[in-house]
């Protein structure tokens, strides 16, 4: 297998695995400054479009 995509690839789940844990405990700023810039990029590389909810506790919230 080649070193460098080894590589690559070990950064990138490295990336995503921080972000979700960062993503987990930080809070959406109220403001729309850099912060906010900041915060929707680290969810986007965390994949957390949801937010970290789960559909039972969504539809828990709704009824």
């Amino acid at each position: 297998m080649n070193d460098t995509a080894t590589t690559l690839g070990l950064f990138a789940s490295l990336a995503v695995t921080l972000c979700a844990i960062i993503a987990r405990f930080w809070p959406r700023p109220k403001t729309n400054g850099a912060w906010l810039q900041l915060y929707l990029l680290v969810n986007a590389v965390a994949q957390n479009g949801g937010h970290a909810t789960n559909a039972a506790d969504v539809a828990a919230r709704k009824s």
